[in-house]
């Protein structure tokens, strides 16, 4: 995992610095900014015997990585990459939000867990998304008006696009069934407009 840090808007960038070595090669990053505008980066790490579970990595500033904690212990040991990154989001009062994937050995399918304490420690894992739908490509979203989670999943005709949304910071709730199609669809994401 490298990173680099532009002061000029990107018009120039200084030489990539390694932030953690042995991280999986192909998913997705997952990055936000904690309230003191400091980088955290979610990734999926290679822990040891092969395990390919999710890590967190909070900047100290924007040139001086931290030490990487584990977001929940799945034990997926597999030899390749999954091509199936996390989603990050933060919210103003310095709370994690963190959904990905698994298929491993501890849980399969689709999670979410929140960290109070900059990523040291994470609340128990949520099961999110209906398992025999084949639940992926998770994105979480912490914005304005509450914390939002959208995925895709197939029934066997149709992608749907799925979602929960929550106001009181992640302690309930509410499903959303947003769209559907039997044509092909790309991984969901969640924005913010106009609050």
């Amino acid at each position: 995992l490298f990173f680099a840090s532009s002061k000029d808007g990107g018009a120039s960038w200084p030489a990539a610095r390694m932030a953690v070595d042995n991280t999986c090669e192909c998913c997705r990053i997952g990055l936000a900014f904690d309230p003191s505008n400091r980088p955290v980066v979610v990734f999926r790490n290679i822990f040891e015997g092969g395990v390919r579970d999710h890590a967190v990595l909070l900047f100290r500033d924007a040139a001086v990585a931290g030490e990487p904690h584990r977001v929940s212990v799945d034990d997926w040991q597999i030899a390749a990459c999954p091509h199936h990154g996390p989603s990050l989001a933060i919210s103003s009062n310095g709370t994690y939000h963190v959904t990905w994937f698994t298929n491993g050995r501890a849980r399969k399918g689709l999670f979410y867990e929140q960290s109070h304490d900059g990523g040291k420690t994470f609340s128990p894992p949520l099961a999110i998304g209906d398992p025999r739908r084949s639940p992926s490509r998770p994105y979480v979203l912490a914005g304005p008006r509450g914390l939002t989670m959208v995925w895709k999943e197939f029934d066997g005709e149709q992608n749907r696009l799925r979602g929960m949304r929550s106001t009181d910071g992640g302690r309930s709730f509410e499903t959303l069934e947003i769209a559907a199609t039997a044509g092909a669809a790309d991984q969901p994401r969640a924005l913010v407009k106009g609050g």
